[in-house]
């Protein structure tokens, strides 16, 4: 088996023609390696990975935070609850426009990293 997958399709929580769920698509796997940045949609991404992360006994996770203002907290209090220690990255990205906040300036995480099992 490949080390790496590629999905081309978009990731989230939901299964259509253009979207599917990691739990779909590795049905009897169990992984020990996820890298994610899907633009924004981590955590719907992790909720649809939820059955995969459960079955996955030593995982470590890298997730990108930096898209969506409180993505760090929210993402890390997700994997917490599935039985994840996390710690954030150092340091702050500095967003100066967000089309959602209008032009003030944010300050975010960009990284989170989560380990099970260690």
């Amino acid at each position: 088996m490949d080390k790496v997958s590629v999905i081309e399709k978009g990731v989230s929580d939901y299964v259509n023609a253009n979207v599917t769920t990691l739990d779909d698509e590795f049905k009897d796997l169990e992984i020990n390696f996820l890298k994610m940045d899907v633009e924004g949609e981590e955590l719907n991404a992790l909720k649809g990975a939820r059955k995969l992360l459960e079955r996955s006994s030593n995982v470590k996770c890298l997730v990108c935070t930096y898209h969506q203002e409180y993505a760090d907290e929210t993402i890390s209090t997700f994997l917490r609850d599935m039985g994840f220690k996390t710690e954030h990255s150092y340091g702050y990205m500095c967003f100066l426009y967000d089309p959602f906040m209008g032009d003030t300036p944010d300050l975010r995480r960009g990284l989170l990293r989560a380990v099970k099992g260690e």
